[in-house]
């Protein structure tokens, strides 16, 4: 998955965040939160994104949705695709 702008990672982030919110995930949308919260326009900012959303699955993949486990992974491979552009 490409997206067009860092605005539409973020609002494609946002709309997960809703996700987890819908689906009684609420502690995982405010981990999914701090990551966004660490935003500075820095590469670092990105990074701990990053964490956020891999800590994420790797902690609670059992309770997500295949959609949102779907989700999840095209947010983690565009985070690392900003990070480490090839």
């Amino acid at each position: 998955m490409r997206l067009e702008s860092n605005l539409a990672l973020i609002e494609y982030i946002n709309k997960f965040k809703t996700s987890l919110i819908e689906s009684d995930n609420v502690l995982l949308s405010r981990e999914v939160d701090k990551g966004l919260s660490s935003l500075n326009g820095f590469t670092d900012g990105w990074a701990m994104l990053l964490e956020s959303v891999v800590l994420v699955k790797r902690k609670f993949q059992s309770e997500l949705n295949n959609a949102q486990l779907n989700e999840l992974d095209n947010i983690i491979k565009s985070v690392r695709n900003l990070l480490y552009p090839s």
